[in-house]
């Protein structure tokens, strides 16, 4: 059985090793010391009980059939933690060993297959460290400490607060995967959550459910997705599949305001801008000396792409990215006002071909608003610019060539 990585897995580990490849190699090389795991198992002695094989023979066979399942050939040992407070489990980042913590009563208060589904969870997370050559690990303490500088770009606490969502949501698939059985995932997560015993998980799902029909939902969550979106995405994964993966994606990332926005959103929002300048560029009239100058304010290594064509859409429209409209259609309204400005011999032309670029990527009447607010243009203005505005560009276009 495979654990797939969702996309944002790929993306991220992907932008960090194209981004930072010397950060990401530090981390790599020092992932885990001999020291800090000989710590982590003291830790476990001293915190801890360790169950015993003999006496607890049917539940280390529940574990070993979940790691059979899931491929995992690793020494495997359970601990019941001291003074633990409700239900949980957890596991212990040890690469090449598991390490699984119960907390509470847990053979008491879960049902065979609830059992199976927890360890399913737990394992999912140890396969998800081992496989990639332990990307997600990386990802992880990368992220943990470039958040934790106070001078971090807010990106990198978004992307790790990102991270372990998605990580959640394919450990509650792990858990399905070992047990074909939704309602159990559905129930093992409502007992751990909740510490009530006597569950309706059918109950739960269609409250789940409508919740997500009243309107767009988000998650608010830090590291784990809230309870009733976990139940929705398991619902999902087993009706969908890897279809599923878009809406779940949707449901963890929202639509945050352009100054919220994780890593990678952040790389596709530079991508695209990169993409708006080449159309801008693509007009041989509008490559002045001050509009270049402009551009390499955005991209100290910007030059033209001259196969760039109008019409040409950028890869995904701005207005289809995971972010506010409304912060997306301010940013690349004053954007183009940038370089409407930035050369004022262009007069009358940049501002035709703003209007017209506006138009193409769904930000036109925004834009508008912009130009008239920062430039006080008048409506009569714009209207007769909006007219004449293909004659305009002509006549530049052949200007351009006289010259």
């Amino acid at each position: 059985m495979t654990i797939q990585l969702l996309p944002y897995h790929h993306d991220l580990s992907r932008l960090l090793k194209a981004q930072d490849p010397e950060v990401w190699s530090w981390f790599a090389k020092n992932l885990e010391q001999p020291e800090s795991v000989e710590a982590m198992k003291f830790e476990l002695l001293k915190t801890t009980y360790r169950v015993d094989r003999e006496t607890e023979s049917s539940l280390y066979q529940a574990a070993t059939e979940i790691a059979a399942l899931l491929q995992i050939n690793a020494p495997l040992t359970i601990y019941q933690a001291h003074q633990a407070f409700g239900l949980n489990a957890s596991l212990v980042q040890i690469p090449g060993e598991v390490h699984i913590v119960l907390h509470g009563p847990i053979q008491e208060q879960l049902e065979p297959t609830e059992l199976r589904a927890l360890f399913g969870h737990e394992m999912t997370h140890y396969v998800l460290a081992e496989q990639q050559d332990q990307d997600l690990r990386i990802m992880d303490r990368m992220l943990s400490a470039l958040a934790a500088d106070r001078s971090a770009h807010p990106a990198y606490t978004h992307s790790l607060r990102l991270l372990r969502l998605y990580n959640e949501v394919l450990c509650d698939r792990g858990a399905f995967d070992v047990t074909r059985d939704v309602n159990a995932v559905v129930s093992l997560l409502l007992k751990l959550e909740t510490g009530v015993k006597q569950i309706n998980p059918a109950a739960f799902l269609k409250q789940a459910e409508e919740i997500f029909q009243r309107g767009e939902i988000v998650s608010q969550s830090l590291d784990h997705p809230e309870l009733f979106i976990r139940a929705h995405a398991v619902r999902l994964w087993t009706d969908l599949g890897a279809e599923s993966n878009p809406i779940v994606a949707n449901i963890l990332t929202g639509h945050p305001g352009l100054a919220d926005l994780d890593l990678w959103e952040q790389h596709r929002v530079a991508q695209q801008t990169r993409e708006l300048l080449d159309l801008l560029f693509s007009r041989p009239w509008f490559r002045t000396d001050a509009t270049l100058a402009h551009a390499k304010l955005f991209f100290a290594d910007y030059v033209p792409n001259t196969t760039t064509s109008y019409p040409q859409p950028l890869a995904s429209a701005p207005m289809n990215l995971r972010i506010t409209p409304d912060s997306m259609a301010d940013y690349f309204s004053y954007l183009l006002l940038d370089f409407m400005v930035a050369d004022r011999e262009l007069e009358e032309a940049a501002f035709a071909w703003g209007l017209t670029l506006a138009e193409q990527i769904g930000v036109k009447e925004r834009f508008v608003d912009v130009l008239r607010k920062e430039l006080k243009l008048r409506k009569s203005q714009l209207d007769k610019i909006e007219r004449n505005k293909q004659q305009i560009m002509s006549d530049a276009e052949h200007q351009g060539r006289a010259e």
